[in-house]
């Protein structure tokens, strides 16, 4: 039996592998890293209706939307239609949801309540994560409350 390791998307991967099921525990590894990430999310967590417009206006760029298996058909696509499709729509948000089942309920109520994967872990932070995707030039406060209400709702206030 593995541990299972990952860093940032990788280690929120991870921590959502410790809380799957509510927590039950399969025996599929023995121990967990999580490098910069972990199962409580930075961002707001939705239900997957929350995502509807934006996976129907993906659907519809593809050409998807008459299939009578849209899944089928989004998986039929080769790499560069899904790719544009995703580069040139709103359909550029994607996250975990809370489905009532893989991810069962938020993940800080699962941990607060001991229903987790319960193995060895190891929970770390790389000193200036996502400073290469950061903006350059904000030294202000309302230059950096410009750019927070400017993110697409990518943030919830």
């Amino acid at each position: 039996q593995n541990s299972v390791a990952g860093e940032s998307a990788g280690a929120m991967s991870v921590g959502y592998h410790l809380v799957a099921y509510n927590g039950r525990d399969d025996k599929l590894f023995r121990g967990a890293i999580m490098e910069s990430g972990n199962s409580v999310q930075p961002v707001a967590q939705y239900t997957a209706d929350h995502y509807e417009a934006t996976y129907q206006a993906l659907v519809d760029s593809v050409n998807c939307t008459s299939a009578a298996d849209v899944l089928a058909c989004l998986r039929g696509l080769p790499f560069d239609t899904i790719n544009a499709a995703l580069n040139t729509t709103n359909a550029t948000v994607w996250a975990s949801v809370v489905d009532g089942d893989f991810i069962a309920r938020f993940a800080s109520d699962q941990l607060e309540e001991g229903n987790y994967v319960h193995v060895p872990i190891i929970s770390g932070a790389n000193s200036d994560e996502g400073t290469t995707v950061g903006p350059y030039g904000i030294n202000t406060t309302e230059q950096f409350l410009e750019y927070v209400e400017g993110m697409c709702g990518l943030l919830v206030v």
